[in-house]
């Protein structure tokens, strides 16, 4: 098994050619020892020995990695790796990261990348696909994807990466502390990419429900759930509005998972999978969103101010209509039995005219013209009385 590992230094071998070479004459040993031998020698050598799966580094033997080696050992290859001969400084600009991150100080190329490895493989999937990073971080990104060997990663792809040149037989302490300098800028960059959005969002949704967006994001929960706590009753909409509402107000769980919570919701998917094109999708979501539970605050505002001020059954509306032309034009208005019952015969009238135009879509368009026309009135005789008044 040795010499096996020997013979891999320059390029990865299947296991199946190990298990064919000890089935053999002389040591004939039976096909189900075989794979028992081999997890036996990679416990003794994992320091040395890297692991491919068709191809693919893979940095540690996990218990499914050791079921398909079972399976199909032709898929699964390794190779001995040796320190002899590797740059020293470029080394140690990696020991130093590793050890600033909390890990144990490495003593071979494999101890060394797996840090590395279990740092990329952690990252959400937003922050393996977003675009919204520095082109270093990017290249640093595609570089631990194509990654042929964990000594190729190290001394060669992450270097090209981060555009510093390396000579992997001699020390050179300028180039390897220019590269260890860009390195940690990008290894920083891409563990907060998904952070970042998390705060991006985070800001959006307070200035979309006119709260703090500076505030911490206890504060805004704290804040958003005792403004519209009850809101959801003004609403029939199960699926949207009131969705929404519950999510906003949810008291339970912890801050961060409230917040992935909101934004899994306004993203129909978990936020650490969203691309860079579900971003906006989710901004116009909210956007509208936001804007009906303001609709609905000052509805709920309204009824209970005139609600207080006599004994009859108010009703509040918000009539807004929205043109090319004339932009958004809006009113609150007051509805009430009394109020309905002088304006049934008009109504009944209205109801007439509106029967003799072909077609809903011509109906609508009436309706909105005159509601428009009103509008324009009303805000144009608003604003004659309050120049009145203040003149």
């Amino acid at each position: 098994i040795n010499n096996f590992l020997d013979g891999s230094t320059n390029n990865p071998t299947p296991v199946s050619v190990l298990f064919d070479r000890i089935k053999d004459r002389p040591f004939g040993i039976k096909t189900g020892l075989a794979p028992i031998l081999f997890t036996a020698a990679y416990m003794a050598y994992q320091d040395e020995i890297a692991l491919f799966e068709e191809g693919r580094f893979s940095p540690t033997m996990t218990q499914e990695l050791l079921e398909r080696v079972l399976r199909e050992p032709k898929n699964i290859s390794v190779q001995r790796i040796r320190m002899s001969g590797m740059n020293a400084a470029l080394f140690q600009q990696y020991a130093d990261l590793v050890k600033a991150g909390g890990g144990q100080q490495p003593t071979n190329p494999l101890s060394m990348v797996r840090p590395f490895a279990k740092f990329f493989s952690s990252l959400p999937s937003y922050s393996k696909r977003t675009a919204h990073l520095t082109s270093e971080a990017r290249a640093l990104r595609v570089a631990f994807a194509s990654a042929k060997s964990p000594s190729h990663m190290l001394f060669s792809a992450f270097p090209e990466a981060l555009g510093v040149a390396i000579d992997t037989d001699h020390d050179q302490p300028e180039h390897s502390n220019a590269f260890g300098y860009k390195l940690k800028l990008a290894i920083r960059e891409l563990g907060s990419a998904y952070p970042n959005l998390l705060t991006q969002m985070r800001q959006k949704l307070a200035s979309a429900l006119h709260a703090n967006a500076d505030g911490s994001l206890a504060a805004l929960r704290i804040h958003l759930r005792e403004r519209y706590n009850g809101l959801a009753s003004f609403t029939v909409d199960t699926e949207g509005l009131k969705a929404f509402l519950g999510r906003i107000t949810d008291s339970a769980g912890t801050d961060d998972g409230w917040l992935e919570g909101v934004l899994s919701f306004l993203g129909r998917k978990p936020a650490d999978k969203w691309s860079d094109e579900d971003v906006p999708v989710v901004e116009y979501r909210l956007s509208e969103l936001a804007q009906r539970v303001l609709d609905l605050e000052r509805l709920r505002l309204a009824h209970k101010g005139q609600s207080s001020a006599g004994t009859e059954n108010i009703d509040a509306i918000i009539l807004r209509v929205i043109s090319a032309k004339d932009g958004e034009q809006e009113r609150l208005i007051y509805t009430s039995q009394s109020r309905m019952k002088v304006l049934n015969d008009a109504i009944h009238r209205l109801r007439e005219v509106l029967t003799s135009v072909e077609g809903p879509d011509l109906r609508l368009l009436a309706i909105s013209t005159l509601a428009s026309e009103e509008l324009q009135s009303n805000i144009a005789h608003d604003q004659k009385r309050s120049k009145k008044k203040n003149g």
